[in-house]
């Protein structure tokens, strides 16, 4: 008789446990289950999105250890006693029952927070794809050749900037690179002769370049736009960062308010060039041997520019501040200086005509 209820007491007191076991069986199973699904959907979960929604993993971890500590270190009863009381087993399965449910809840979350993870990266990619097609007949249109598609790669210049503004980490330097090119194709400057007017489409390319986002430019990147004709272009409040002009002619160019750093105008042609308010003081500029005859530079800020050698016959410095321009050797003959700041120029025994 002893035995019988020793073994009575013994089965009643096991049964908690196959409750957990069966309670943690299903919360295996749920994600079994749950991870069959995302192979199913080809949602499998990469290393970014792992490191990516961690917080929820961390939850599903603590919730899985907590149920196991809550196993391990449950109350045994006495297995003299009959068994636990009918509201002890109710709160026992109250309790698994929560746990399931708080686990299966949470897998819900992190699928449904994956999914949505994938369906934004496919409409990305979606994107992207519509990006380089507008990329491509943007290019197309740019190269039309002919006076009757003038239009064509005006819009296809256009469309270019658009497509650089739209992604500029992916298509911003393909896009300068692009338009650089055309100009230098375009607009070549001969070896010998002058520039006649320049293009339309080229004046457009040339604006656009002087309008980008340069802070997303790649690091270094030069602009090439050597030995190339572009009289009368207008960039005024443009960005002329990273450009080289070396051989070029600006002659009439607008540059009023343009900011220049690392930018290169040696040897160039910049008869009545306007840079008017320009800001040189980001990064050296480099105007060796250029021609800035009746050029202005009202209230213009030099920094460090060198200008050695340069011609600035009857050029205007009213206002401007010189800073520390190298002016050695150059020609300063009936340049006007009207409450100009010298600071602390530079000029040698070659300089001609320095009113400092």
């Amino acid at each position: 008789m002893d035995e019988e209820l020793l073994r009575r007491a013994y089965r009643t007191h096991d049964r908690p446990r196959r409750a957990r076991l069966v309670a943690l069986l299903l919360v295996g199973l749920a994600v079994a289950a749950a991870v069959w699904q995302l192979i199913r959907l080809h949602l499998v979960p990469s290393w970014d999105d792992l490191q990516r929604w961690w917080p929820a993993l961390a939850a599903v971890a603590a919730l899985v250890v907590a149920a196991v500590l809550w196993w391990r270190t449950r109350p045994v009863g006495s297995p003299s006693s009959p068994g636990s009381s009918s509201s002890s087993r109710e709160s026992r399965w109250a309790r698994i029952s929560g746990i399931v449910t708080a686990i299966t809840a949470v897998l819900a979350l992190l699928f449904t927070a994956l999914s949505l993870a994938a369906t934004r990266d496919q409409i990305e990619v979606a994107r992207q794809g519509q990006i380089n097609d507008r990329y491509t007949r943007a290019v197309d249109q740019v190269g039309a050749q002919g006076p009757e598609n003038l239009h064509r790669r005006i819009g296809g210049i256009y469309a270019l900037e658009r497509i650089a503004a739209d992604s500029p980490h992916d298509h911003q330097s393909t896009v300068v690179e692009v338009l650089s090119a055309f100009i230098r194709s375009t607009s070549p400057r001969p070896k010998n002769g002058t520039c006649g007017e320049t293009p339309v489409d080229v004046l457009a390319a040339f604006t656009v370049l002087a309008r980008r986002n340069v802070t997303l430019d790649p690091k270094p990147m030069v602009i090439d736009l050597r030995d190339t004709c572009l009289r009368a272009a207008r960039a005024p409040q443009g960005n002329l960062t990273g450009m080289s002009f070396v051989g070029a002619d600006l002659t009439g160019a607008n540059l009023n308010a343009a900011r220049l750093g690392l930018t290169s105008f040696s040897k160039a042609t910049m008869v009545e060039v306007r840079l008017d308010t320009a800001d040189m003081t980001d990064g050296f500029v480099f105007c060796e041997d250029a021609d800035f005859t009746r050029a202005t530079f009202a209230s213009a800020k030099f920094g460090s520019a060198d200008f050695s050698g340069s011609t600035f016959t009857d050029a205007t410095f009213d206002h401007a501040d010189l800073g520390h321009t190298d002016f050695s050797g150059a020609r300063l003959t009936g340049a006007k200086h009207t409450d100009t700041k010298s600071g602390n120029a530079k000029k040698d025994a070659a300089t001609i005509d320095a009113w400092w």
